[in-house]
């Protein structure tokens, strides 16, 4: 099967979606203006061990909302100054009384909105032009199980010169178009759009069944 070749129309439509993914839509959740979910906002979620970014699959609480919110409600440098200086436990404290007033005033308040509102922050904040597709020259490299977090701030850092400022504030969507590009340069993976990708598979889909009627007509008059 031939692979898809993108039009001039869906070049220019990919081109766009690189440059917005510098500028992800702005999210408010509980009043909260969240900044961009970025590289160093998602590692702290996954040090507080917020269910919204943990690798098992496991329901979020109440806790984890507040929590996530706290931390993307704020640089990480603030964040992790709280931490240092010991006052973490206390702010957080005094946020939750403020929240709970807000909850109280806020008519009709669902629980369940706002944890949909910050699941779809998660996803949007992950969101690439193109599905990255493997490409595996050499069948004895050795594979490492290091986080994926970990990878690409390793390729950022060392090999596209990103600073330590922008891996904690730059949104995680440029981070990972920018290290996705690095490796389809590197010829490590070849990225595809997402609708010639669903061509692909659809048309794939369509000669597999086609195949299996084939094959199922011919056993049908195959002799005994």
């Amino acid at each position: 099967m031939d692979t898809p070749t993108p039009t001039s129309a869906a070049r220019d439509t990919n081109a766009t979606s690189e440059f917005n993914a510098a500028f992800p839509p702005q999210t408010t959740v509980l009043g909260v203006r969240l900044l961009p979910l970025s590289l160093g906002r998602y590692r702290i979620m996954k040090w507080a061990d917020v269910a919204f970014v943990s690798d098992e699959e496991r329901g979020a609480t109440g806790e984890d909302l507040f929590t996530a919110i706290a931390i993307c409600g704020m640089t990480c440098a603030d964040f992790k100054r709280l931490v240092s200086e010991r006052r973490l436990e206390k702010e957080m404290h005094k946020w939750g009384k403020s929240l709970r007033k807000r909850i109280r005033k806020e008519k009709g308040f669902n629980l369940f909105e706002k944890f949909g509102l910050f699941k779809n922050y998660i996803e949007e904040g992950q969101k690439i032009p193109w599905v990255a597709l493997s490409i595996q020259k050499d069948e004895t490299t050795d594979y490492t199980h290091t986080h994926w977090a970990e990878s690409v701030e390793v390729v950022l850092r060392g090999q596209l010169g990103w600073t330590k400022l922008e891996i904690e504030e730059e949104p995680l969507s440029k981070a990972l178009t920018d290290y996705f590009k690095h490796m389809e340069n590197q010829g490590n993976v070849r990225l595809m759009p997402h609708d010639l990708y669903a061509q692909m598979v659809s048309e794939g889909e369509a000669n597999a069944a086609a195949f299996e009627k084939l094959a199922a007509r011919q056993e049908a008059t195959c002799p005994a």
